[in-house]
């Protein structure tokens, strides 16, 4: 995986096992600061720590089920960064 620095990259589904907890780890140490949701959010601690004793930089919220927009609208209210979201509202 190429350089992500200074890239911020919504991850969706970030859960303790498998590719739902590699990928976000592969981003991180690319250099990407991640923002994490998941529905579990004891899982999705499990996955902010173990990015974050690396190095990474990461936010995370456990989420209800619902569609992507409302997740993405969720974040840019809270962190005051500009997304775009496609799909299901």
């Amino acid at each position: 995986m190429g350089s992500l620095d200074g890239k911020i990259i919504l991850v969706t589904g970030a859960r303790s096992r498998g590719l739902a907890r590699r990928r976000p780890q592969a981003l991180s140490q690319a250099g990407a600061t991640l923002v994490l949701t998941a529905r579990d959010g004891e899982r999705l601690a499990e996955v902010e720590r173990s990015i974050a004793a690396a190095g990474g930089t990461v936010w995370s919220q456990a989420v209800r089920r619902g569609p992507i927009s409302r997740r993405v609208a969720a974040l840019v209210g809270e962190t005051g960064w500009a997304a775009w979201a496609a799909g299901r509202r």
